[in-house]
């Protein structure tokens, strides 16, 4: 008779899959992407990749949480209230960054959300605007050159364009 294991972690079960269902979602959206008529790599072969590394991903959270026991707490110990508004703040901003990216375009909207998210994770007491400004900046015009010039993937121009 082979004993039923009790201590299942529910709360990453659940991000597990809520990283699967993304995934799924982002693989289905990328069916509709046209692939495009140029030499290299079409419009859609990012957008599919990314979506297909993100459901290996989820599959491995999900038999990560299903094989490991879960943690034991102290009584009383749960999220703290400004854990779950720094939550709810990323994911506010990562919907308004991809709402917006194509009217502002990909430069301005990806040093943008960078600085944001950050900021964010930037414990109070030591944020570096200044820092985090010039590595925002840098991240993001290094990630569009790779793009654009090093794999010929357009992105959107927005403004700038």
């Amino acid at each position: 008779m082979g004993m039923v294991r009790q201590n299942i972690n529910k709360r990453d079960i659940f991000v597990a899959c809520l990283v699967l269902l993304l995934g799924i979602i982002l693989f289905v959206s990328a069916q509709s992407i046209k692939p495009g008529a140029g030499m290299g790599k079409g419009a859609d072969f990012m957008p599919k990749l990314l979506s297909f590394m993100l459901l290996i991903c989820g599959l491995l959270l999900l038999i990560d949480a299903l094989v490991k026991e879960a943690p034991v707490y102290a009584a009383g110990a749960s999220l703290r209230c400004d854990q779950i508004i720094g939550f709810l703040k990323a994911f506010a901003i990562l919907f308004i960054y991809i709402y917006l990216m194509d009217k502002i375009g990909f430069l301005i909207m990806s040093a943008a959300y960078i600085f944001l998210q950050s900021w964010i994770i930037t414990p109070p007491g030591r944020h570096r605007p200044v820092r985090l400004a010039v590595i925002s900046i840098l991240v993001s015009s290094i990630t569009y050159s790779v793009f654009v010039y090093g794999l010929q993937l357009m992105l959107p121009a927005g403004i700038l364009g």
